[in-house]
C-alpha cells in the first residue's frame, strides 16, 4: 500500500507547541516523540497515512500529550526552553504543502500573558447559552419573527441609507 503524506496543522504559546493531523477514523496508527522528531503513520479512508518532522527546538517527550478522537490526532508537545517562541515548527527553511498553520490555536509572543490577566477566562465562550450550545443568530431572528407580538421584528441591514439628492 502506498503512502500518503499526513496533512499537519500547528501552533504554539510559549510552552507548548499544539499539532494537529486532520484525518477521520484513523486506525492503526503508530507514533513516536523524541526531543526533537515527531513520526506518524495511521489509516484512513482506506489509505495509509506517514509524516517525520524534524522539530526546530527541543521538546521533553515525558510531559507531551496525545489525544485522539473520530476527526483528528492531537499532539501538545512541551517545549523544553519555555522563555522563546520558536521561528518555525521544522528544522529547515524549506515549505511543505502538507503543513499549514492552526490559527484557531495560535498565540503570538505579547499575547501569552493576556490569559493571566483575565484569569485564563475565554470569551469567545460568552456567546454560549447556558446550555453550552453555541449562539446561533438565524434561531433568534426565527423566533423573533415567529412571536406572537404586536410589531414586527426590525432587522439591522449593513446596507447604507442613499444620500439625499441636493439641489444646487
Amino acid at each position: 500500500m502506498q503512502s500518503n503524506l499526513a496533512p499537519f496543522q500547528w501552533a504554539q504559546d510559549k510552552r507548548s507547541v499544539f499539532l494537529t493531523v486532520n484525518l477521520p477514523d484513523i486506525k492503526d496508527e503508530k507514533v513516536g516523540l523524541s526531543e526533537n522528531k515527531v513520526t506518524f503513520e495511521g489509516k484512513s479512508k482506506d489509505a495509509l497515512w506517514t509524516n517525520e518532522l524534524e522539530l526546530y527546538g527541543t521538546i521533553i517527550k515525558d510531559k507531551s500529550v496525545i489525544e485522539k478522537s473520530d476527526r483528528k490526532l492531537t499532539f501538545t508537545l512541551a517545549k523544553e526552553d519555555t522563555e522563546k517562541f520558536w521561528p518555525r515548527l521544522l528544522k529547515g527553511n524549506k515549505r511543505h504543502h502538507w503543513l499549514s498553520t492552526d490559527f484557531s490555536k495560535w498565540k503570538d509572543e505579547d499575547e501569552s500573558d493576556e490569559d493571566d490577566k483575565f484569569g485564563g477566562m475565554d470569551f469567545s465562550s460568552m456567546m454560549n447559552d447556558s446550555s453550552g450550545r453555541d449562539y446561533d443568530m438565524e434561531d433568534d431572528d426565527q423566533e423573533l419573527e415567529n412571536s406572537s407580538d404586536e410589531e414586527p421584528a426590525v432587522k439591522e441591514s449593513n446596507e447604507e441609507a442613499p444620500e439625499a439628492a441636493t439641489e444646487v
